[in-house]
C-alpha cells in the first residue's frame, strides 16, 4: 500500500471475543466542615512509607480524649510521572490553580549564623533533590530573614535550582571577641542561672561555679587589675552583651520563621518545609508557641537541618574557647530542635552534602494519610490531637496542633485585600487567570498595559468583589496600585461562562512582577502573580502589539482583552497594531488562523484588513475568520509577513462555545449523501498535513486484551521509507508482555532508524509478524487515515450523514465502504485473498479534520473491529492517537510518550489541487 500504509499482507485471522478492559480512576476524600483533619506520614523503620494503613489502624486523641476516625485516605504522589512540555501560551496566562494533592515544599536558609561555604555542598544536594520532584510539585526557596534570595513557589524547578546554586548566602563567621574570652554558652549560664548581678551588686554572695571558673581564667591572664569584684562586674558586663546579641539574632530569625509560616496559612493542603540553620538561641519554650500554632494552622511540617559553623577562627584563639564549643554547639542546636518537634519534623545533622538526609525526607514525602475524626460542638480552634496505629513497627508523625479558623475572614474585604496582596505566595482560595496585553501609547516612549482577569471557575455566580493589583519592579518596589468594590457579572448567559476584569496601565520598559488578588463576600481569597518583560522601545524596528481576538465586535466597537476568550459565533475576529518604520512599510499583510497548537496545521485562515493607525507609520491590522470547528480550545495566530515570507507570529488562546444543546440528530433517510468534493479535498488537505507530521513518529502503545488475558506494551511507530516522498511504514514492536521484557528491540531499532536498507519494508514487516503472536496485527489505528489519502478515495464508496446524538453539529459522519480490487489489506500465504474494509470517520465539515475512527476489516460475523480517537500531541504540535477500542477480541490500547527520532524528514507530501 502507497503513503502511509505500506503493507498489504499483515491480516491474520480473528476469531476471539471477550469483555474490553476498563481503568478505574480512584476516589478522592474531601474534608467537611463537620470534621477535623489531620495529615500523618506513616513509615517503617528504614523510613519507607507504609501504605497500606486502614481506619481502624488509627488510634486518635484529641485534647487527650478519644475519637472515632470517619475516614484515612493515602495520598500518594506518583513519582514516575512525567513532564508535560512546556508551551509559548503558556507564558501568556498565569493562574493560581494548583494540581489536586500537588505537594508544596519550601526550602529556607537561615542565614544569621550560617557561612557560606559550610552550605555549599548542602545546596547542592538539595537542588538534585528538587529536580527528582514530580513535574505537578510546587518548590519555593527563600533566604531569611531579608534581605535574601526568594523564588516563590513555582513548578519550574529549574528556577529554584538556579537561585540555589548560583546564589551566595549566609555571612562570615563571627568571632565573638573580648577580653576575657567568654563562650556563648558561659555568657548564657552567668546571666541567666547563676544569677551574677545580684552576687557583684551586695558583695557577699559568692560567685557561681561558671563565673569562678572565669574569674580564675582572667585572673591568670592578668586582666583583673582593679580587683576580682571590678573584674566580677566586668564580666558579667561582656557576658551579657554577648547573650543579648545572641537572643537579638535568635529573636529575628524566629519572627522571621513565623512571617513565612503565616503567609503559607491562606494557601490550602499540607506543606513540607525544610531549613537549613546553623543555630538558633531560644530559651524559654513558650516562644516557640507561635510557630506551633502557625505551622498547624498551615498545615506545614519542619524539618530542620543543622549545618556545622565554621569554627576555624572561633577555636584557633585559645584552648579554652576549644573546650567550650561543644557546649555552645548544643545550647545554638537547642531551639532548632524545639522547632522541628513542635512542627512534627525532625532535626538532622548537615554532615557533608547531606545525601541521606534528602532521600529519607523524599521517602516520608511520598505518600502520606488524610485522617479524618469528628468535630464536635464547643471544639475549640486550637486541640491538642495524637495519633498513633495499632500496627507494630509503624512510626508515626503528625502536627500535634489542630487549628481551625486560623484566618478572620469577617474583618473587612479591603483588609483582607491589602494583605493578600503583600502575601509573597500566590493563594487559590478563589481561582484566577491573569494575561497582559501590551500596546504602545500615543507618545511612543510608554506601554498601555492592558490586564485582563478571569475570575472563578466557569458558573461562578454574579456577586461583590474587592479586586486589585500592585505593580513592582525587579527590585520588589512598588511603583502602582489599585483597589476597588466591583459588582462582577458573567458577559453572557450559559452554564460555562466566566466573570471577567479588565483595567490599563501605563508603564514604562522593563521587567515587573504584577500581583492581582480579589475577595469575595465571604472573605475568600485569590491572588496570582504575572511575570512581565516589555522591551525598550526602538523606532527603527518593526515591532506588534499583542494579538487580541474574540467575537466579531458590532459597528462602533472594538474587541476587549479577555484571558481566554470564549467565542460564541461563526467569526473569529483579530486585532494588531504594527508599529512600522518608514525603511519597512512595503509588501506587509497580517494572516490570522485558527489551529489546534502553536505550530500545526491551520483549519482555517483569512488575511486582515490593514489600514493606519492614529500616529503616522502606525498600520492596525483588523478581520475575522470563519469559526466552524467543534467546541473546544485552541489557537489564533496571526503571522505578520513582508513580500510573503513570515517574519513575526503571535499567539493567542480561544475557546469556541456553542449551545450545549445543539448537536446533530439522527438521519432519517436510510442512506448518506454522496460526499462532496469540496469535503474530499478539505479531508485529503488535513491528512496531508497529519501524515507529513507523522514521519519517524514513536509513541507507547499500552494494550490491554481479553482471551487471553494480556497486557502488551509497544513501541507503535511511522517510518518514513528511505528515498520515498510518499511512504511511511507503520509496525509495532513488542517491548513487553505482562511486564516482562522482550530482547533484542534496542537492535532492531538501530537498524530500522539508523541503518535503513533496501530491506526496511521486509524487516518492519517480519517485525508485525512478529508482534501479531501478542496483538493482531489488523489492529493499527492508522488505517484510516491512510484509506482516507486523496489517491484511495476513489477506491472508496463515500457518503455523509449527520454524526448522530451527541456530536456537535460541525461533525458529519463519513461512512466508507471499499469497492477497489484487489483491496489494500490482504492475506493468505501469498497475500493473495481480498480483505475487504468498512467504517466510518467522523469529520468536521468545515476543516476536514477527523476526530475519530471506526473500522471493521473482513467478511461475516464476528469481524475485528477498532474505534480510534484522536488528539492534538502538545510535545509534537501534531494529531495522535490516544485511544482504540476493539472488539473481536475485546481490547483497549493507550497511546502516550510520542517522539520524534532525530533523522531526515524533510521531504513533504505535495497538496492536491483543489476542487473546481
Amino acid at each position: 500500500m502507497k503513503k502511509l500504509l505500506a503493507l498489504t499482507a499483515l491480516v491474520s485471522v480473528l476469531v476471539a471475543s471477550g469483555r474490553a478492559a476498563q481503568d478505574s480512576q480512584p476516589r478522592s476524600f474531601r474534608g467537611k466542615i463537620d470534621l477535623l483533619t489531620v495529615d500523618v506520614a506513616a513509615v517503617d523503620a528504614k523510613g519507607r512509607p507504609v501504605e497500606d494503613l486502614r481506619p481502624g489502624d488509627f488510634v486518635v486523641k484529641v485534647d487527650g480524649k478519644p475519637r472515632s476516625v470517619v475516614s484515612a485516605e493515602l495520598i500518594k504522589v506518583n513519582r514516575g510521572e512525567s513532564a508535560k512540555p512546556s508551551r509559548p501560551t503558556d507564558a501568556l496566562i498565569s493562574t493560581n490553580a494548583a494540581p489536586e494533592n500537588a505537594r508544596r515544599i519550601v526550602l529556607a536558609v537561615d542565614q544569621t549564623l550560617i557561612t557560606p561555604g559550610m552550605l555549599t555542598p548542602l545546596l547542592r544536594t538539595a537542588s538534585q533533590f528538587v529536580d527528582r520532584l514530580t513535574p505537578s510539585d510546587y518548590a519555593a526557596f527563600i533566604g531569611f530573614p531579608e534581605p535574601g534570595p526568594r523564588v516563590d513557589f513555582t513548578t519550574d524547578k529549574a528556577a529554584v535550582r538556579k537561585a540555589m546554586q548560583t546564589i551566595s548566602i549566609g555571612q562570615a563567621a563571627k568571632v565573638l571577641t573580648n577580653d576575657f574570652d567568654i563562650s556563648l554558652y558561659e555568657a548564657f549560664t552567668m546571666t541567666g542561672n547563676e544569677r551574677t548581678q545580684d552576687s557583684t551588686s551586695d558583695g557577699r554572695t559568692p560567685p557561681g561555679p561558671v563565673m569562678q571558673r572565669v574569674l580564675e581564667r582572667a585572673n591568670e591572664a592578668g586582666l583583673c587589675t582593679f580587683g576580682l569584684q571590678q573584674c566580677q562586674r566586668d564580666i558579667y558586663n561582656v557576658s551579657l552583651t554577648t547573650a543579648s546579641e545572641s537572643r537579638l539574632e535568635g529573636t529575628i530569625s524566629l519572627k522571621a520563621l513565623e512571617a513565612m509560616l503565616k503567609d503559607l496559612v491562606p494557601i490550602e493542603g499540607p506543606k513540607s518545609m525544610v531549613i537549613f540553620s546553623a543555630g538558633m538561641v531560644s530559651e524559654d519554650p513558650s516562644a516557640l508557641e507561635q510557630v506551633k500554632r502557625l505551622a498547624a494552622a498551615a498545615r506545614t511540617t519542619i524539618n530542620v537541618i543543622a549545618v556545622d559553623r565554621d569554627r576555624g577562627e572561633l577555636i584557633s584563639q585559645t584552648n579554652t574557647r576549644a573546650s567550650s564549643s561543644l557546649f555552645d554547639r548544643s545550647f545554638e542546636l537547642e531551639g532548632l530542635e524545639r522547632i522541628a518537634d513542635v512542627t512534627n519534623g525532625t532535626l538532622f545533622r548537615g554532615i557533608a552534602a547531606g545525601a541521606g538526609i534528602f532521600e529519607r525526607i523524599e521517602s516520608e514525602l511520598s505518600a502520606w494519610y488524610l485522617v479524618a475524626v469528628e468535630r464536635q460542638a464547643g471544639d475549640p480552634e486550637s486541640q491538642r490531637i495524637e495519633v498513633d496505629v495499632k500496627r507494630r513497627g509503624v512510626t508515626v508523625k503528625s502536627n500535634k496542633t489542630v487549628v481551625t479558623g486560623a484566618i478572620d475572614t469577617r474583618r473587612p474585604a479591603a483588609d483582607l485585600l491589602s494583605e493578600a496582596l503583600s502575601s509573597p505566595f500566590a493563594l487559590p482560595g478563589i481561582p484566577l487567570r491573569v494575561s497582559t496585553f501590551t500596546q504602545r501609547d500615543a507618545a511612543g516612549d510608554k506601554y498601555q498595559l492592558r490586564l485582563a482577569a478571569q475570575i472563578g471557575e466557569p458558573g461562578t455566580p454574579a456577586g461583590e468583589f474587592a479586586l486589585g493589583y500592585v505593580l513592582t519592579n525587579e527590585a520588589g518596589r512598588v511603583l502602582t496600585s489599585a483597589g476597588s468594590q466591583r459588582s462582577l457579572a458573567p458577559l453572557a448567559s450559559g452554564p460555562n461562562q466566566t466573570l471577567q476584569y479588565d483595567t490599563a496601565i501605563s508603564v514604562a520598559p522593563g521587567t515587573y512582577s504584577l500581583r492581582f488578588g480579589v475577595v469575595d463576600k465571604d472573605g475568600r481569597r485569590g491572588t496570582v502573580v504575572h511575570r512581565l518583560e516589555l522591551p525598550t522601545l526602538d523606532a527603527g524596528t518593526l515591532a506588534t502589539s499583542d494579538l487580541i481576538v474574540g467575537n466579531l465586535p458590532a459597528e462602533g466597537e472594538s474587541l476587549t482583552p479577555r484571558v481566554e476568550p470564549q467565542v460564541t459565533t461563526s467569526e473569529v475576529a483579530g486585532y494588531l497594531e504594527l508599529y512600522v518604520p518608514e525603511s519597512s512599510r512595503d509588501g506587509l499583510s497580517v494572516v490570522l488562523e485558527i489551529a489546534e497548537g502553536e505550530s500545526s496545521p491551520a483549519l482555517a485562515r483569512e488575511t486582515l484588513t490593514l489600514r493606519p493607525g492614529q500616529t503616522p507609520g502606525w498600520q492596525v491590522a483588523t478581520g475575522f475568520v470563519t469559526a466552524t470547528m467543534t467546541p473546544g480550545r485552541y489557537l489564533a495566530r496571526a503571522t505578520v509577513q513582508q513580500g510573503g515570507a513570515p517574519i513575526k507570529t503571535l499567539i493567542r488562546p480561544l475557546t469556541i462555545v456553542r449551545d450545549p444543546g445543539i448537536v446533530s440528530r439522527a438521519p432519517t433517510r436510510p442512506r448518506g449523501v454522496q460526499m462532496s468534493s469540496e469535503l474530499r479535498y478539505l479531508t485529503a488537505t488535513y491528512i496531508i498535513g497529519l501524515v507529513n507530521g507523522l514521519a519517524n513518529v514513536v509513541g507507547q502503545e499500552e494494550f490491554t486484551l481479553s482471551k487471553p488475558d494480556r497486557r502488551v506494551t509497544s513501541e507503535l511507530l511511522l517510518v518514513r521509507y528511505p528515498g520515498s516522498k510518499r511512504d511511511l511504514i507503520p509496525y509495532r514492536d513488542v517491548a513487553q508482555v505482562d511486564a516482562k521484557p522482550l530482547p533484542g528491540r534496542e537492535q532492531r531499532l538501530l537498524e530500522l532508524f539508523l541503518k535503513p536498507t533496501e530491506r526496511l519494508r521486509e524487516q518492519a514487516r517480519q517485525i508485525m509478524l512478529n508482534a501479531d503472536q501478542f496483538v493482531p496485527s489488523v489492529f493499527n489505528p492508522m488505517f484510516v487515515i491512510g484509506f482516507l489519502q486523496s489517491d484511495f478515495q476513489s477506491r472508496f464508496e463515500l457518503t455523509v450523514n449527520d454524526a448522530g446524538p451527541g456530536w456537535p453539529r460541525e461533525v458529519k459522519a463519513v461512512t466508507f465502504v471499499e469497492i477497489g480490487r484487489p483491496t489494500l489489506l490482504r492475506t493468505g500465504a501469498f497475500g493473495d485473498i481480498d480483505v475487504p474494509t468498512r467504517g466510518t470517520a467522523w469529520i468536521e465539515e468545515g476543516t476536514g479534520r477527523v476526530l475519530q475512527t471506526e473500522l471493521q476489516v473482513g467478511r461475516g460475523k464476528s469481524l475485528p473491529t477498532m474505534v480510534t480517537k484522536f488528539k492534538l500531541d502538545e510535545r509534537l504540535q501534531v494529531t495522535v492517537p490516544v485511544e482504540m477500542r476493539t472488539q473481536n477480541p475485546d481490547g483497549l490500547a493507550i497511546y502516550s510518550n510520542f517522539r520524534r527520532f532525530d533523522v531526515s524528514t524533510d521531504t513533504i507530501i505535495p497538496v492536491p489541487d483543489a476542487p473546481r
